[in-house]
């Protein structure tokens, strides 16, 4: 999981995205994720309502998404870990779930 804060409004090219997210120091860890949002861990607070640029892997797959969300909150939980819920602006798709390893029966997402 790799992310990007943005702080301009103005477009980005796929290869600019590309470009950014591999050049970001910015990696945390997903905890949870549905189609229309995601849980991760970080080193940092994130602002809320912050735009970011998220690279999501699974590397046992070999498959990665990327997709820009916004920060509704971020909290300790440990000491130099928090908690990042964010609300994508596009929702996943089924099928980018499950390339990212994710079950899915019936059109429900499984834990």
């Amino acid at each position: 999981m790799t992310l990007l804060e943005r702080h301009e409004t103005n477009r980005l090219t796929p290869q600019e995205i590309d470009w950014w997210l591999q050049s970001s120091r910015t990696v945390g860890r997903l905890i949870d994720i549905s189609q229309t949002g995601l849980c991760m861990q970080f080193d940092r607070e994130i602002t809320k309502d912050t735009e970011v640029l998220l690279r999501i892997s699974n590397q046992q797959l070999n498959r990665q998404l990327d997709s820009v969300a916004k920060v509704i909150s971020s909290s300790p939980i440990a000491p130099g870990k928090f908690s990042v819920h964010c609300r994508t602006l596009h929702d996943f798709t089924l099928a980018e779930l499950q390339d990212l390893g994710r079950p899915v029966i019936e059109g429900h997402v499984l834990a």
